[in-house]
């Protein structure tokens, strides 16, 4: 791959996933918690189900960067956005990602709008980005480092 060729965006394909804690897809990042000794199964689990703890969980582990000397892991919060709704762009050295969506009532218009900007403290690959959108709209994008 040439030197340009790297910072050139991919545009990551945004998975549909089952729920944050039954899915394969979170594993790692779940291990990465687990290792700055965030407890997320009492956190996020349990706490969940009630609406009245549901933005102080979500709080602590939403929009949370993981650099790991093998990879970079992001957790964004993505609620009430579908996969098609959310575009992912990734180069070398940054991360871009926004969604949008439109509400319609007999009455009423709303538009809702997520962006994150990221720059990455080294060289990623593309490529090999993957980014996976869990049913309780945890939003995951990942990819190796360059080596």
């Amino acid at each position: 791959m040439g030197f340009f060729a790297r910072f050139r965006p991919v545009l990551l394909t945004v998975e549909a996933c089952r729920c944050f804690a039954q899915d394969p897809c979170f594993e790692k990042i779940k291990r990465s918690f687990e290792s700055i000794g965030f407890k997320w199964q009492e956190e996020l689990v349990d706490k969940l189900k009630t609406s009245s703890n549901l933005d102080r969980v979500t709080s602590l582990i939403m929009d949370k960067a993981f650099f790991l000397p093998d990879r970079f892991e992001i957790l964004i919060d993505a609620r009430g956005f579908r996969p098609e709704d959310i575009k992912c762009m990734l180069t070398a050295n940054s991360l871009e990602v926004s969604a949008q969506k439109e509400d319609r009532t007999d009455n009423a218009q709303k538009r809702i709008s997520l962006t994150r900007q990221y720059v990455l403290p080294q060289n990623a690959v593309p490529e090999k980005g993957q980014c996976c959108l869990s049913s309780d709209g945890m939003l995951l994008v990942t990819a190796p480092w360059l080596r």
